[in-house]
């Protein structure tokens, strides 16, 4: 597969999407830099660490530097669907992991119908799988977690493993889309996938909550920062609704970006379309 840049070389100067692009690389720049300068003036000062350290400030530190060409709100509106970038220029194989659904699976038969993915539904507490799954859609009563073994969820003893030991079960080593609502247990995987610099994945929708312990602002900037570092960007934000305490967070990978945009120019798709809802 050829570079996005050879595709873009390969176009006319005056193509609309190739030269969206060009802008859309210089003010991420400018606004990671801005980020950057207030994350190191709240640190050097006491009073703003102490302001910007209450909820939910730490939220808004991290604003979308980045937009997606191809969004779509993926799911039933309100809590339970969420912000995919370019599902619809995914071709099979692809792969989609979603963690948590409560038997709320709007998201998954949207997802299945409008890109043909495989689907994994990983929720340890429902008593039984959902109904009516489209194709190719799979249910498994496993939970994600740091390590692999039992722990309690919601009073119930469940079976929980890693990204890398559900990936390995599965035979995947790479997944597309990473959909994931685990209840405060995200802080625990991430540090896990942090340690250990593991993120085989294009885009990540993650909702996040407020952990209600001390370094909530210091936990929330390490996240962002390890994945900036691993080449994501934050592309859409969003207020939970139902859940004050929670963000909706949509990244993708510059990889996954480069690959969605090369499949839209194969496609003769030369123009960014609206989001849709």
């Amino acid at each position: 597969m050829g570079s996005v840049d050879n595709v873009a070389q390969s176009t006319s100067a005056s193509f609309p999407l190739v030269s969206w692009m060009e802008r859309r690389n210089k003010v991420h720049a400018e606004q990671m830099e801005k980020r950057r300068d207030l994350i190191d003036d709240i640190d050097n000062f006491d009073a703003k660490r102490a302001e910007w350290s209450k909820f939910p400030l730490p939220f808004y530190l991290h604003e979308p530097t980045w937009n997606c060409p191809f969004s779509e709100r993926i799911g039933r509106l309100g809590d339970g669907g969420k912000w995919i970038c370019g599902l619809r220029l995914l071709k099979d194989p692809c792969i989609i992991y979603s963690f948590g659904s409560e038997g709320e699976t709007s998201f998954e038969s949207e997802a299945s119908y409008l890109s043909g993915c495989e689907i994994h539904i990983f929720d340890p507490t429902l008593r039984t799988p959902p109904k009516n799954l489209p194709p190719r859609t799979y249910f498994h009563k496993l939970g994600l977690s740091d390590k692999p073994g039992v722990e309690t969820i919601a009073d119930m003893k469940v079976e929980v493993d890693t990204l890398k030991g559900l990936m390995d079960t599965l035979g995947h080593d790479f997944i597309d889309v990473v959909k994931m609502d685990i209840e405060k247990a995200e802080w625990r995987v991430f540090k896990q996938l942090a340690d250990s610099s593991f993120f085989p994945f294009d885009q990540l929708s993650i909702e996040i909550h407020d952990h209600h312990k001390e370094g909530f602002l210091d936990d929330i900037v390490y996240f962002f920062n390890r994945l900036d570092k691993a080449g994501f960007r934050i592309w859409y934000r969003e207020n939970n609704p139902f859940w004050f305490e929670a963000m909706e967070y949509s990244l993708i990978s510059k990889r996954g970006d480069d690959r969605l945009i090369k499949l839209a120019v194969e496609g003769g798709l030369s123009r960014p379309f609206l989001a849709r809802y």
